[in-house]
């Protein structure tokens, strides 16, 4: 990856395309900070930054509410942020449930949901399908 450019305003939806091994995943991992830069600079006009990369970080023994709490408290949101978003991700219904008994499309969902309480200002999303 040499010579990337990106520019996005507030409200833009973009997608990277790419073939496989092309470097799509790396690169959103060096833009949200998962990944050190070894050079150049990532300059992000934002303070937060929401992702989905690869599978969500969920606590398999612990109920999907409790999940959502826990990122709740960890990026200093109110609980409120769950009811926010419960129906628009229609996993008001999956709350009370563990983790690990989620299939993988609900797993997904509930990984957007912590991207969402995490930043509502920039999210990436990778392999979200």
């Amino acid at each position: 990856m040499d010579n990337i450019s990106l520019t996005l305003k507030k409200g833009n939806i973009a997608g990277l395309i790419g073939n496989n091994g092309a470097g799509k995943t790396t690169l959103m991992k060096l833009i949200s900070g998962i990944l050190e830069r070894p050079n150049g600079t990532i300059d992000l006009n934002t303070k937060t930054v929401g992702t989905l990369i690869e599978a969500p970080a969920l606590y398999p023994n612990m109920t999907v509410k409790a999940n959502l709490k826990f990122y709740c408290r960890l990026y200093h949101k109110d609980y409120s942020s769950i009811d926010c978003y419960k129906e628009d991700l229609e996993v008001a219904t999956y709350l009370k449930r563990k983790a690990s008994k989620l299939s993988l499309g609900m797993k997904q969902r509930v990984g957007l949901f912590i991207a969402l309480i995490t930043s509502d200002e920039f999210i990436l999303l990778d392999e979200t399908t």
